[in-house]
């Protein structure tokens, strides 16, 4: 498997993976630069694993193209820890304990190292920053919850590097990135993947991402669109009906009870669990409850094809990593199928939705889903 992605990466990204492996264990100095992404620090909440996996890659884009070594800062809550779940072939980003007892992200001199942090600035300054502004940074301290990446893209004095890594468009910088960052998982999340993929061996997997609490703003009524968008798949790939399984990952109970009881539960894979957002506080230290959600997640990459929450950032972020191994591009092609289920009928002003619909309707620039994708 790792000789096989290493075909779909760029050669300068492979050698900033060998610098890593040797600069992860020097101290931080201005000949062996370092950028840590961390969250929640000095009383800030974090955000759920989409939007955390959205800066996490983006702060690797970042360390990548300033030509730093990365790490991972996890917020305390250890049974959270993505390092216990999923790990790199490529790079080891966990902090090493000697960093972490020299350096520490509540450290003013460390937090003022890189401002601002809201979302909205913060992006940009991505835009408009000149990368040797930071030159005399020994550590930058990265506190983002959201993608940066077409900021980045965008940036004229990042063009040399973004070439230099094969960043050429903010899909294929994602999927490069996010794989470079996860490539396998370990414990007894490997385990229990491993299991479900042996038992649809030789099934199309079409993954139904379900966001029906908080953004989405969607009802039980709208499940049909999910079931039509995965219909539309099965008949536009040329999959026999018999020959696909519908992984489900929702956050809704009724949403599950409703699937898996519905006209469709012959199709439906699921993981029995309690229904949890990494963001929301969990009842106690409940392994359990962190498993089933990187299970969801990585499932939805295992996964073929996908229908998506469009408000969502969970799914998205899952399937996005497959989008540079497929040998035709675009997100219409025959190769390629993930539609997403907007709501686009909130007429509010408080509301993205409405908005979000209207730029979906045509391409976006760095993008290239169009008005097909969007059910």
């Amino acid at each position: 498997q790792v000789r096989a992605a290493a075909r779909h990466m760029n050669p300068n990204l492979l050698e900033y993976a060998r610098r890593h492996a040797g600069a992860r264990w020097q101290k931080p100095s201005l000949y062996n630069r370092f950028l840590v992404w961390t969250c929640g620090c000095c009383g800030e909440p974090c955000s759920g694993w989409g939007n955390r996996m959205l800066g996490i890659v983006s702060a690797l884009m970042l360390a990548v193209l300033t030509e730093r070594t990365f790490l991972i800062h996890w917020p305390d809550d250890a049974c959270a820890d993505v390092a216990e779940y999923m790990g790199s072939e490529w790079i080891d980003w966990r902090m090493p304990k000697n960093f972490r007892h020299s350096v520490s992200p509540t450290d003013q001199e460390y937090l003022l190292n890189f401002q601002p942090f809201t979302g909205f600035e913060m992006s940009e300054k991505m835009r408009r920053f000149n990368p040797r502004e930071l030159d005399s940074k020994a550590i930058i301290w990265m506190r983002a919850s959201h993608g940066l990446f077409i900021d980045l893209w965008r940036n004229p004095h990042l063009s040399p590097e973004l070439c230099k890594y094969g960043f050429n468009t903010v899909d294929e910088t994602y999927s490069l990135l996010s794989r470079l960052l996860l490539s396998h998982t370990h414990n007894q999340l490997s385990h229990l993947v491993a299991r479900s993929l042996a038992s649809v061996a030789g099934k199309f997997m079409i993954g139904l991402q379900m966001r029906f609490i908080e953004v989405s703003r969607l009802s039980i009524f709208d499940v049909d669109r999910f079931y039509a968008a995965a219909l539309a798949i099965e008949s536009q790939a040329r999959i026999p009906h018999d020959d696909t399984v519908w992984f489900l990952a929702t956050d809704s109970e009724q949403i599950r009870k409703a699937v898996v009881s519905g006209p469709y539960k012959h199709k439906i894979l699921f993981f029995e669990g309690p229904v949890r957002h990494l963001d929301f506080e969990f009842q106690g230290c409940d392994k359990n409850n962190h498993l089933k959600l990187y299970f969801d997640w990585w499932m939805l990459q295992e996964a073929d094809a996908m229908v998506a929450s469009g408000d969502s950032t969970f799914g998205v972020t899952a399937h996005m990593m497959r989008y540079t191994q497929v040998h035709t591009r675009g997100c219409g092609d025959t190769a390629w199928h993930l539609r997403a289920i907007m709501n686009c009928h909130v007429l509010s002003s408080t509301s993205q939705t409405s908005t979000l619909c209207e730029h979906c309707r045509g391409d976006v620039e760095p993008y290239h889903c169009g008005a097909e994708d969007i059910w």
